[in-house]
């Protein structure tokens, strides 16, 4: 019979442990005896330390198997009361199981058309009516059509409750009764019923239909040579019985704007792995572009790495190559790009390695930025002379690649006025010294490099002050001049629209910032250092209500801004717009960075999918996710929400529908439709509890046929198990029609929803 490829985990491992001989199992049993006596913990019992979530149960053999997700553990145990508290040393001592997972426990109910396997009987069952059907062969299971990341591992005591059957499945001449199928060609499901002793073929007219008859999202997929006749009936929804619907999502049609396609960006994502091929936006910037040098491509990594002035950036000895390629790249990859000029005032003359971290060496191993040089333009400058121009630089990156800053540019490159400037005189002070850049002195700076750009790009589309964060927008890092609702953010609009009035074109296009969240769990800790595999149920929930901190007024996380700062809600966007509208409208906003966490665990993905859908229903103009150190699977998974959620080309919709939730807390969901496609709607919802929800979507029109994508815990450590990279996976498909659909969202999900 079938054996399991699931998880790519070693089953030849378990199926050794089955087929040992009568010899083998005396040795093994007296092993367990021996193991027994001599185990530090209790066999068949579960622990865990008191600063570590994960429950560990532990094996006859004494080998200790985590527990990593509760619902894992509540398939076993009725609440939490048989867990035993112990010392990391005694956790240690136990030697790891071989499959380092524990599989659903008797507890667990399996639905018609669940997909299982044991960790011991390596062999895959179709489950209908009670009763286990084992494949025969990996040839009889993919004629079904079933994957193997759609199997799941239990335990003896859970397959035990069903009849198992000793004919196997080896062909399609004896499907089950109660399967459900749809044929290769078609989207229409089926279920096998049996009316006076013939198999039949019975229409299922929706997937609440599906639903309602007990069924797992087990679709098997046969030939049209596998031929049934019809049933007379067909399986149709009952309708709901009022209140049976958890979460109301509201949409009103007549509420819409157009969403940006520059909100699904990653920085320097061209290096990022996995980064999904519909990522639109590619940001080059960071402390490493503040001191760079386009004559010579050198930089200076600051307070990064040991203030070293190097060839870190690439480039050669082609002026503004580092650059150049970069654009060239983007645009071979259909996206845009946003480039670094620098503003503070000095670039690396050298790539010779550290400098005096106190501006020692300003004199001799840095040059002078000048905005605007006043003589004649050459791409390739001296670099012996004492000054950088950059108006210069724009220009030798429009010759090599003519037309790259024109708002008519099929995928433009905007222009980002450094990085973080009010933190130059920590992370660049081998050139700001340990001075800070004052406010007035940064107006002006900006002022001037603008003009100086705008006389030569007037079409140019400019984003500053690319805040690090908070207090940069609110105060400018501590000047005391701004305080209550008179933040920094009024004084530079109000400054830069000054400027442009007198200039007579406006000077900044998009207000940026960064915005790394400073959420905090309950025991303290900040969301964005949240990045394991193992999570408490309180962390999950601090990391995925936190970008609720970007617009909700109703929500307060747990940070030092809601307590110190803003006394409450942050709802910076919305705080942001705000001031825009009353200081210079027509400002666009960009968020160039940011984080929220949870990027190897479930709550990253819905973290980011939130953020991603937030930023188009909002109006955000440009946004790059900041990639962390070490791996990020979840997260950038998220993107695959949005962009390519089909594995090809099906993309979010290009117009954001206001979507209003009744419970946001629990539920999030962003409508969209498509202004290239009649009749096309995306909707992107959003399960950040941990009980499933039945979410009623009501106002837009809908007609044709829903295909479901879905990120689930469990999907997601498939594929990353199997190497692949995070990505919604095609559950289900139903016919929708009128202003109204329902579907039920697993716990900490995310569901992609195309209807056309």
């Amino acid at each position: 019979m079938l054996k399991s490829r699931y998880l790519g985990r070693t089953i030849a491992m378990a199926f050794g442990i089955l087929v040992l001989g009568a010899f083998g199992v005396a040795a093994q049993a007296a092993r367990v005896s021996i193991a027994s006596s001599t185990c530090p913990l209790t066999p068949g019992k579960v622990y865990r330390t008191p600063a570590v979530t994960t429950v560990y149960f532990i094996t006859a053999e004494c080998q200790k198997r985590p527990i990593f997700n509760p619902a894992v553990y509540f398939s076993y145990y009725a609440d939490w009361n048989p867990v035993n508290i112990v010392t990391q040393s005694k956790i240690n001592a136990i030697p790891d199981h071989p499959l380092h997972f524990m599989p659903w426990g008797p507890r667990r109910v399996f639905q018609n058309g669940s997909l299982i396997k044991t960790t011991d009987i390596p062999y895959v069952y179709l489950i209908e009516d009670g009763k286990a059907y084992p494949f025969g062969s990996e040839e009889a299971f993919k004629l079904y059509g079933y994957t193997f990341d759609q199997v799941e591992d239990v335990s003896l005591d859970s397959l035990s409750k069903f009849q198992k059957q000793s004919q196997p499945l080896t062909d399609l001449e004896t499907v089950p009764v109660s399967v459900v199928f749809k044929y290769s060609d078609s989207p229409t499901v089926y279920v096998v019923v049996s009316e006076a002793g013939t198999l039949k073929k019975k229409k299922i007219a929706s997937m609440d239909a599906l639903k309602q008859i007990n069924r797992a999202d087990r679709i098997a997929v046969f030939p049209r040579t596998k031929a049934f006749s019809d049933s007379d009936a067909t399986v149709t929804a009952t309708p709901a019985p009022i209140g049976s619907v958890d979460v109301t999502v509201t949409i009103d049609p007549t509420k819409t704007k157009p969403i940006s396609p520059y909100i699904y960006g990653i920085n320097f994502n061209k290096d990022v792995k996995d980064a999904p091929e519909g990522t639109t936006f590619d940001r080059f910037g960071g402390n490493r572009w503040t001191a760079y040098n386009w004559e010579n491509n050198a930089s200076n990594a600051g307070s990064d790495w040991q203030y070293s002035s190097d060839n870190y950036l690439g480039g050669g000895d082609t002026p503004a190559e580092a650059v150049r390629s970069a654009i060239a790249d983007d645009e071979s990859r259909n996206q845009a790009s946003l480039i670094t000029l620098q503003l503070q005032g000095y670039v690396s003359a050298d790539e010779k390695g550290s400098v005096d971290a106190n501006g020692g060496d300003l004199s001799t191993r840095f040059k002078k930025v000048v905005d605007k040089k006043g003589s004649a333009f050459t791409a390739d400058p001296s670099t012996t002379d004492a000054n950088v121009y950059m108006d210069e630089f724009a220009w030798a990156l429009d010759q090599k690649l003519p037309g790259i800053f024109s708002a008519q540019a099929t995928h433009p490159t905007f222009v980002s006025l450094d990085n973080e400037p009010e933190l130059w005189n920590s992370t660049h002070s081998e050139i700001q010294t340990k001075t800070a850049v004052t406010s007035d002195d940064y107006v002006a700076k900006t002022i001037s490099l603008t003009k100086a750009l705008k006389d030569q790009f007037p079409d140019m589309t400019i984003f500053g002050p690319v805040h690090y964060g908070f207090l940069g927008m609110y105060n400018w890092q501590g000047e005391t001049a701004f305080t209550g609702s008179n933040w920094f953010v009024d004084k530079y609009l109000k400054a830069m629209k000054a400027a442009s009035e007198s200039y007579g074109k406006r000077l900044l296009d998009v207000y940026d910032f960064h915005w790394y969240s400073e959420a905090q769990s309950s025991d303290g800790s900040r969301v964005t250092g949240l990045n394991g595999s193992d999570l408490t149920a309180d962390q999950v929930q601090a990391i995925v209500q936190s970008p609720r901190s970007l617009w909700d007024p109703t929500f307060t996380e747990k940070s030092w801004i809601s307590q110190w700062m803003t006394n409450g809600p942050i709802a910076i966007l919305k705080t942001l717009q705000s001031k825009i509208d009353a200081d210079w409208p027509g400002t666009k906003i960009a968020i160039t960075e940011y984080e929220n966490g949870g990027d190897n665990h479930i709550a990253g993905t819905i973290a980011e999918a939130d953020d991603l859908g937030i930023f188009g229903s909002q109006g955000v103009y440009a946004a790059s996710w900041w990639p962390p150190g070490g791996t990020y699977p979840y997260t950038v998974g998220a993107f695959r929400a949005y962009r390519g959620f089909d594995g090809a080309n099906a993309n979010f919709g290009d117009t954001s529908v206001q979507a209003v939730s009744s419970d946001v807390a629990d539920v999030s969901a962003y409508a969209s439709t498509d202004s290239k496609q009649a009749g096309r709607s995306v909707f992107v919802a959003i399960n950040r509890s941990t009980s499933a929800k039945t979410v009623a979507l009501n106002g837009l029109p809908l007609s044709g046929t829903a295909a479901i994508y879905r990120i689930t815990a469990g999907s997601a450590k498939t594929q990353i198990g199997e190497k692949k990279p995070v990505a919604p996976a095609l559950v289900g498909q139903m016919a929708v029609s009128g202003s109204s659909m329902t579907i039920s969202l697993p716990a900490l999900s995310v569901t992609t929803i195309e209807v056309k």
